[in-house]
């Protein structure tokens, strides 16, 4: 939920286009507060995607704030920029949303009782 908060943030503040490449991921791992050392190896990587682009006169590389699960675009992909004027390395990649994971998990227990709901109703019928 704070994912997409910060994004619609993000999103109102970049408001400069430009095209730009990626040029590699910066990677994050994430460890349960409870894991042992040797529980540790079973750490969730996440990536975020670092790009070169044009603002203005200046050539910026800079590391997007949002992280991923995946890589979503391969190195040297061209790809288009949001960025914010005051601020040049704030930026978003067109069409990356962040989503996270307890946002998937309510969307799927909603549709499951939607879909209850919805059998539970003809079956009374």
């Amino acid at each position: 939920m704070l994912s997409q908060i910060l994004y619609l943030r993000r999103k109102k503040k970049c408001t400069e286009r430009a095209d730009g490449i990626v040029t590699g991921y910066d990677t994050k791992k994430e460890y349960s507060s409870d894991d042992s050392i040797e529980q540790r190896s079973a750490a969730t990587t996440s990536y975020s995607p670092i790009c070169r682009y044009e603002a203005g006169t200046n050539t910026v590389t800079a590391k997007c704030i949002y992280y991923f699960g995946r890589r979503k675009h391969k190195e040297g992909q061209s790809v288009i920029v949001f960025y914010d004027p005051n601020n040049v390395e704030r930026f978003y990649i067109n069409g990356d949303v962040p989503v996270s994971k307890f946002a998937v998990v309510m969307l799927v227990i909603g549709v499951g009782l939607l879909v209850v709901g919805i059998a539970a109703g003809l079956y009374i019928i």
